[in-house]
């Protein structure tokens, strides 16, 4: 029901990891928001505690009136 609300779901289906964002296992404690300023101090803390492999993924900007609001793009900073 979610894939409806991504704006750029073919494009985003071919990414390897596309299935993990609807795949109900691995919902909860996966992905956490917070604001932008406070992410690098976050990832260094998260890094720094062996989760190695965290990242920031995307970040949240003001949508349309559209259902489809959500665009999935290539994400990370390191």
């Amino acid at each position: 029901r979610l894939r409806r609300a991504i704006a750029n779901v073919d494009e985003a289906m071919e990414r390897e990891l596309f299935p993990i964002l609807l795949d109900p296992q691995t919902s909860g404690g996966l992905l956490a928001g917070l604001p932008v300023d406070s992410a690098d101090d976050c990832l260094s803390e998260l890094q720094a505690e062996g989760l190695l492999h965290s990242q920031v993924i995307g970040s949240v900007n003001k949508g349309g009136d559209s259902p489809t609001s959500v665009t999935i793009s290539q994400g990370g900073r390191n």
